[in-house]
């Protein structure tokens, strides 16, 4: 059986590392300790992504999940941008699935489509 943190763990410096090929500058919420709980983004998110492209300042929030996402988290993060988040934030959730790699839902809009707007 694996440990469910471990495993998180994993899947999340899979999404750091994937993100930092590509040229964003990424930061990683802090690990809590062993009796405490992690410390996201606005207990929110895992990743913080920060890339410039064609003059214009893209932030991605991401929340890394293995296998599944809840509904109500999607639910959560979709609330969140659409309240705080104008055309530069880009709210994402990443499922790593065992054996499939990954899933990668946006939450708020398609970066793609801002990014060929500019």
């Amino acid at each position: 059986m694996t440990n469910a943190r471990a495993k998180g763990r994993r899947n999340e410096l899979r999404a750091f590392k994937e993100l930092e090929a590509d040229g964003w500058i990424v930061e990683k919420a802090k690990m809590g300790s062993k009796f405490e709980k992690n410390k996201d983004f606005f207990h929110l998110f895992d990743l913080l992504a920060i890339k410039k492209i064609r003059r214009r300042t893209i932030i991605r929030w991401i929340q890394v999940k293995s296998n599944v996402c809840p509904k109500y988290v999607r639910e959560a993060i979709k609330g969140f941008a659409e309240t705080y988040f104008d055309k530069s934030n880009f709210a994402e959730v990443w499922v790593y699935k065992d054996r499939d790699g990954w899933q990668k839902y946006p939450m708020n809009h398609q970066l793609t489509e801002i990014i060929f707007r500019i």
